[in-house]
């Protein structure tokens, strides 16, 4: 057993403690705890340990509400107060920035959020095997171990029964010849859902219950289904979404922003960001349009760039449905038709905002021999943001903006936009 004080908390949600040269990680601590730990794996420089018991508590402790938390893996942080937790984000992206960027600030601001709880538009729950048919649920702290939950508290009030009224419905599925599932949750219009399964390699034999299944639950607008070779479809599948004025519709499979109050926060400050003097507008990993239709609100000229043709499909069909025309929308990767747009139609400004990988290495070494005036950057993983920063910089770029958004209450997720300028 080893005593000691937590410093601080990493990204992933560890508490840090320090004993005779070794940094060791423990699950479910916060700064100032004074805690007893036994190691479960070591290695040269550090540990992974497990609370055995808390000999202090610290004041930045607050009781979770959630009661899966410490054996679901979707939440890391319910056992800070949210003060703490602010605090912690700041510590991510500063600590990647030192450490793998070596850029120094002296500070950042980490955008709050009022809605701490019930704010995410989606979820997506695993499928297992149960019988002839399906449980759902998250996969737990432990990857081997599957949590089936009856309630998610970042997703619906406690009193919510959605959760509760799945099972009849996934218990009748037929799971014969299905090797992988899931289900994701939409929130829609006045207390609605959708629900969008994904199976592999092929859909439930019995799959036509669906239709039986809405008919008998009234808080259910429509269920979808796809597997690699099928589609299907019952009742009113359209999800659609509002921001800052703008109307967007978007894939039940598909991506968009998950907390509807910060992602206008987020919006808005790219919006802010964006130099009176841009007129020509690349925005590349563009989804299904949102940010470049905003920026052609403000009369900009804008090319929207992204790799899948429905998302595509349906960012035209949101410039259309918002009677916008200064915008074009272009199939294609980032590091092969984006590169070429960037030497071809040499935006004022280049907006990036690319999965958890960060810039392809192509487009990297495009926009640094290339620079644009100025680049808009948003991430959600500060360790590829603090990398591909570092030789932005090298290339003669200067930040002239850094700013963080808490888009997940409860878990250890952040996002950042970055505002570059060349020097």
């Amino acid at each position: 057993m080893i005593k000691g004080s937590i410093e601080s908390i990493a990204f992933g949600g560890e508490g840090i403690l320090r004993h005779d040269g070794l940094v060791i990680f423990v699950p479910f601590t916060a700064p100032g705890d004074v805690a007893e730990v036994e190691l479960v794996a070591k290695k040269k420089n550090f540990a992974h340990a497990k609370l055995v018991t808390l000999d202090k508590k610290s004041p930045s402790r607050t009781d979770p509400p959630c009661f899966y938390f410490g054996s679901c893996g979707g939440c890391q942080l319910q056992h800070l107060n949210y003060s703490a937790q602010i605090d912690a984000k700041r510590t991510f992206v500063l600590d990647a920035l030192k450490r793998i960027g070596k850029i120094d600030i002296e500070d950042l601001t980490v955008t709050p959020t009022e809605q701490q709880w019930h704010y995410r538009r989606h979820i997506r729950l695993s499928l297992r095997k149960a019988g002839e048919g399906f449980k759902a649920g998250y996969v737990g702290c432990d990857p081997s171990q599957f949590i089936n939950v009856a309630k998610c508290p970042i997703f619906l009030p406690s009193e919510d029964a959605l959760l509760g009224t799945l099972e009849p419905f996934l218990s009748s599925l037929s799971n014969e010849g299905i090797e992988e599932g899931s289900l994701r949750l939409i929130k829609a219009n006045e207390g609605k859902f959708i629900l969008a399964f994904n199976f592999s390699p092929m859909l439930p034999k019995n799959h036509s219950l669906a239709k039986e299944a809405l008919e008998k639950n009234s808080s259910w607008q429509g269920i979808a289904m796809q597997s690699p070779h099928a589609e299907k479809a019952w009742g009113n599948i359209e999800c659609q979404t509002q921001t800052l004025g703008l109307k967007a519709h978007f894939s039940p499979f598909g991506f968009v922003q998950n907390h509807p109050e910060q992602s206008e926060n987020l919006y808005r400050a790219i919006l802010n960001a964006l130099p009176d003097a841009a007129k020509i507008i690349l925005d590349l990993y563009c989804g299904i349009g949102i940010t470049s239709l905003l920026f052609a609100k403000q009369e900009k000229l804008v090319v929207g760039v992204e790799t899948h043709a429905e998302t595509i499909q349906l960012a035209k069909e949101n410039a259309a449905l918002n009677k916008i025309e200064s915008v074009q929308f272009q199939q294609g990767k980032a590091e092969s038709l984006g590169v070429e747009l960037l030497i071809k139609e040499r935006p004022d400004a280049v907006l990036c905002n690319p999965p958890r990988t960060g810039l392809d290495p192509v487009l990297l070494d495009a926009l640094c021999s290339e620079k644009p005036a100025c680049i808009l950057y948003v991430s959600c993983m500060p360790s590829t943001l603090a990398r591909d920063l570092q030789k932005l910089i090298q290339a003669g770029y200067k930040i002239d903006l850094i700013q963080a958004f808490d888009m997940f209450p409860q878990t250890t997720h952040v996002e950042t936009l970055v505002k570059l300028t060349i020097t």
